[in-house]
């Protein structure tokens, strides 16, 4: 049975378990599963987006020239967009942070507090410069697909005469 991914979703955590490799947490239930959690991510977005990561990350490293770690977004409409942080432990199996659902982090002792929209907190094991920079990473590649969201809309509404209207002429000349 396949779980979606939906936007409230605040984390996907690799585990040490017998029967599961991954789990994720949402505001109101936990979901186990026994992908990694990057092919959940992957079988989401084929299911539900008509998508697949490596289009996701081709797109990102075309467009934005992100190379390794990068942030995947689901959907602009609700500004579903998940962050990968490392993970040495697991190499393939990293955990990924809903961009939307991250309230405030703070350096600790395991590594990054994180708190969430809902009140709780979560430990990762990374240095605080890591989760830093994922962070501004995904918030450019939010910020950088909601101004081509409204730059969209706001070019087809544009034309009174009811067809859509597309300006092909260099911007820059």
């Amino acid at each position: 049975m396949h779980i979606e991914l939906t936007n409230h979703c605040l984390y996907i955590e690799p585990i040490l378990d017998a029967k599961y490799a991954s789990r994720a947490v949402f505001t109101d239930r936990i979901a186990y599963s026994t992908k990694s959690s990057t092919k959940w991510i992957d079988d989401t977005l084929k299911r539900y987006y008509a998508t697949n990561i490596e289009a996701r990350k081709y797109h990102a490293k075309f467009h934005f020239n992100f190379h390794r770690l990068t942030p995947i977004l689901f959907t602009t409409h609700n500004g579903f967009l998940l962050f990968p942080l490392p993970n040495k432990q697991f190499k393939l199996n990293n955990y990924w942070i809903n961009l939307s659902k991250c309230y405030a982090f703070k350096e600790s002792d395991v590594g990054v507090t994180i708190e969430f929209t809902n009140g709780t907190f979560f430990d990762v094991p990374v240095p605080l410069t890591v989760f830093e920079k994922q962070y501004t990473r995904a918030l450019f590649l939010n910020d950088q697909y909601g101004k081509f969201i409204i730059a969209r809309d706001n070019r087809n509404l544009m034309n009174d005469s009811g067809k859509i209207v597309y300006n092909m002429s260099n911007s820059n000349e």
